[in-house]
């Protein structure tokens, strides 16, 4: 199941992201909430980013702290100060679509479906874009029990414009793609 959190109660981000940037601060802050509510995919990328950011510590320069943690494994989402993901439901689903896939490259024996298509997922870039996205609508299936077709109830149920998250998912997944 998707992991509702109060987007405007969310816990600080640590100094040490947001010396970084901004955006690294609210993914971590974000990925803090979904852990606390016991997402295993946020808990999984809050351990990755806190060892990338002690390992960045002694990086003097802000820009060469950024480039190591966005070269890195550590961040699977762009959260340079110029991207333009912003983290409403459609942006939250986005996310933990993109956590639910990064782990299961991990954790193959956990996420049967992908785990047969974990060598050719690749690294969520420009150029893969469109197969991460393909496995993310298949992954809604798994995380919400219905395709992302028949999320129509749920979405209605939650008072969300089914609508504008139709429009909204594959823009917020797109916005989230390390440039």
């Amino acid at each position: 199941m998707i992991t509702l959190i109060d987007l405007n109660a969310l816990p600080p981000a640590s100094d040490d992201a947001l010396r970084i940037s901004e955006k690294l601060g609210e993914y971590e802050s974000v990925l803090r909430a979904l852990s606390k509510q016991g997402s295993k995919e946020a808990g999984y990328a809050l351990r990755k980013l806190q060892r990338g950011l002690r390992s960045v510590r002694g990086i003097e320069s802000k820009k060469a702290r950024f480039e190591a943690i966005q070269k890195s494994d550590y961040v699977q989402i762009e959260v340079g100060s110029t991207s333009k993901w912003l983290m409403d439901f459609a942006g939250l689903v986005s996310l933990q679509c993109i956590l639910r896939i990064w782990r299961a490259k991990s954790y193959p024996k956990e996420y049967p479906l992908l785990a047969q298509h974990r060598r050719s997922i690749g690294v969520l870039s420009e150029s893969m874009l469109q197969r991460w996205l393909g496995f993310a609508n298949h992954e809604l299936h798994w995380i919400y029990g219905r395709r992302l077709s028949e999320l129509v109830p749920y979405l209605k149920a939650h008072g969300i414009n089914v609508r504008t998250f139709r429009l909204q998912f594959p823009n917020r997944f797109k916005s989230l793609v390390p440039k």
